[in-house]
C-alpha cells in the first residue's frame, strides 16, 4: 500500500491503523510532504513500514516498493494469521471476508458493510464483552453518542440474519454495557 498522509475525509495515520487491523501483513509505504520528525514517528507508529518525503527520487521509491514486496512471503494477498485469513468463525458460523457473507452448513446470507465490520469485531474475540463505546469507535470510527440508535439497529439486523441461517451463536446484550457473541 502506497499512500499519502493527507487524504480527503480520513487522515493517512488513521487509514494506516485500519489497514494494519484488517490486513496486518500488507506492507505500507507512506509518501508525503510532511517531513517533521514527530510526524514521521507517528507514521511508523501507525503501522507504516517505510516513510518517504516529497520531493522523492522515483528510482528510490521503486526500489523500496520492490524490497517490501520481496519480503512478503506470498505477495500482497497475505493471510497474516487470523486477521488476514479469508474466513473466520466460531462454532458453526463462518464469516467469509472475500464474499462479505456469513454461512453455516445449512444456509448463508450477505451482510452490509457495517454488519460485516460489527460481526468481524465480535468474532475477533468470541465471548468477550465489547462496550458500546468501543464498538462505535472501531466500527463507525466515531465517538459514541448515547442518543444514537445506529448500533442497536445493526445489532437487531445481524441477530435476524444469524437466526435466518440457523447459527449456533447469538449476539447477547449486557444492558448498559455492550454486546458479545456467544454460543446459543
Amino acid at each position: 500500500m502506497l499512500m499519502d498522509l493527507m487524504l480527503p475525509g480520513l487522515d493517512g495515520l488513521a487509514a494506516s491503523r485500519e489497514i494494519v487491523r484488517r490486513k496486518p501483513a500488507l506492507p505500507i509505504i507512506m509518501l508525503t510532504a510532511r517531513s517533521e520528525r514527530e510526524t514521521i514517528l507517528e507514521g511508523f507508529g501507525s503501522g507504516a513500514d517505510d516513510y518517504i518525503t516529497k520531493p522523492f527520487d522515483l528510482d528510490l521509491l521503486l526500489a523500496r516498493i520492490q524490497a517490501r514486496l520481496r519480503r512478503a512471503p506470498t505477495g500482497i494477498s497475505l493471510p497474516g494469521g487470523p486477521a488476514g485469513a479469508a474466513t473466520v468463525g466460531t462454532g458453526d458460523l463462518i464469516l467469509d471476508r472475500d464474499a462479505h457473507v456469513i454461512r453455516t452448513a445449512r444456509s448463508e446470507t450477505a451482510l452490509n458493510p457495517k454488519e460485516f465490520d460489527l460481526l468481524e469485531l465480535l468474532l475477533s474475540r468470541p465471548g468477550h464483552l465489547f462496550p458500546r463505546e468501543e464498538i462505535v469507535e472501531r466500527v463507525w470510527h466515531q465517538r459514541y453518542l448515547p442518543a444514537s440508535r445506529s448500533l442497536d439497529v445493526h445489532v437487531r439486523r445481524l441477530r435476524t440474519k444469524l437466526e435466518q441461517i440457523g447459527a449456533q451463536v447469538s449476539l447477547q446484550t449486557v444492558r448498559g454495557v455492550g454486546y458479545r457473541l456467544a454460543p446459543r
